[in-house]
């Protein structure tokens, strides 16, 4: 996979926001990390997690029905805000392995190391 990124302005680096099914499109988890600001390649461990039923009801009706709570928008992963209110489960971990170029950025009066 390869992305790229265009900016004028570092603040709020972009944030590689992953969802992982299985082969029945269950959702095994979710992670979130932080793309490096200087050019290089990085290996980042991401913990998963997984979203929990709001009441001992709900996840009763989900484990019959198999029928698992996940988030409606990938995207509240990354965000700063509301995540607090979430109950989620820490479930394994991802390796991810990150190749960085910045150019350009000295004429913009960035630094980088």
């Amino acid at each position: 996979m390869e992305i790229s990124f265009n900016s004028t302005n570092i603040s709020g680096w972009p944030r590689i926001a992953l969802t992982v099914r299985d082969i029945n499109r269950d959702i095994i988890g979710y992670a979130t990390c932080t793309v490096p600001p200087q050019n290089g390649t990085v290996v980042r461990y991401c913990n998963l997690f997984k979203p929990l039923a709001s009441s001992h009801m709900g996840d009763f009706v989900a484990t019959l029905s198999k029928d698992y709570p996940e988030f409606y928008d990938p995207r509240i992963t990354s965000a700063n805000t509301g995540r607090e209110a979430t109950r989620v489960a820490s479930d394994g971990v991802v390796k991810i392995t990150i190749s960085t170029k910045i150019q350009g950025a000295e004429k913009l009066g960035f630094a980088f190391s």
